[in-house]
């Protein structure tokens, strides 16, 4: 296992996609796109600093991302990720992300994602293990919100928080760091990544069906008792005089 390599790897890998998709040229060319990758590397980090105060202290990363005053890179990172997924693509990017969503994945990237897997699971290295589990966590928080808009659906408009997104990542991604058995066979998989995703689509759909069930169940209970409280408004009004049985605005 090259853990040492999960971060160079990565940042190798991205420097692929670049000039396979034509972002080095979009971003101002070469020597733009390697100064904007080595902002990334120096921006690692305090993330790994602020990674290793979490785990110190037990703080689940589904809530350090939101305590910006106690981890401010973190919680910057984080938000970065969510504003690309949630935000309206600008018609600049459009033929670059049509290119990106339409190339068939590099080998280097399959292996990319082995690494972090098997980094994140049984990784020696404390700071390269955290990192590459925040990386998990990150594509599982990415892969729920694409599943989100594909069918349309706001957690918040179902009684749900927009926090439910990466309390089941830190579900899924607990399940595969402590459940032995379960990290061992999610490694002998082709592209165990993937399926950590679709385990995480699993409780997604799961978490959806039950928030509608109980908003549902909200909804029969207030037009429920709405009737109950005409009922006792007609009861009343059927025991007074006929010109007193009048509703008369306040």
């Amino acid at each position: 296992m090259s853990e040492l390599q999960v971060l160079p790897r990565a940042f190798e890998v991205l420097k692929t996609l670049a000039s396979q998709t034509g972002l080095t040229d979009l971003v101002g060319g070469p020597d733009a796109f390697e100064q904007g990758v080595h902002e990334l590397q120096q921006g690692c980090l305090p993330l790994i600093a602020e990674l290793l105060g979490a785990e110190s202290r037990s703080v689940d990363l589904s809530d350090a991302v939101f305590l910006p005053d106690s981890y401010p890179h973190l919680t910057r990172f984080h938000g970065s990720i969510h504003d690309v997924c949630v935000m309206e693509c600008p018609a600049l990017l459009l033929p670059w992300v049509k290119k990106l969503l339409g190339l068939r994945l590099p080998n280097e990237v399959k292996d990319v994602r082995r690494i972090i897997a098997e980094v994140a699971i049984h990784g020696s290295n404390q700071p390269q293990r955290i990192m590459a589990q925040l990386l998990l966590f990150e594509v599982l928080c990415i892969n729920q919100r694409a599943e989100l808009l594909r069918q349309g659906v706001k957690l918040e408009k179902l009684g749900g928080r927009r926090q439910d997104i990466e309390v089941i990542a830190q579900v899924e991604l607990e399940a595969a760091i402590k459940l032995e058995p379960y990290g061992d066979t999610l490694l002998k998989e082709e592209d165990p990544l993937e399926n950590v995703i679709m385990v995480a689509f699993r409780r997604l759909d799961f978490h959806i069906d039950l928030l509608r069930e109980e908003l549902h169940s909200i909804r029969d209970d207030i037009a429920a008792d709405n009737i109950e409280k005409r009922h006792e408004l007609l009861d009343f009004m059927e025991k007074l005089m006929p010109d007193e049985a009048l509703i008369r605005p306040a």
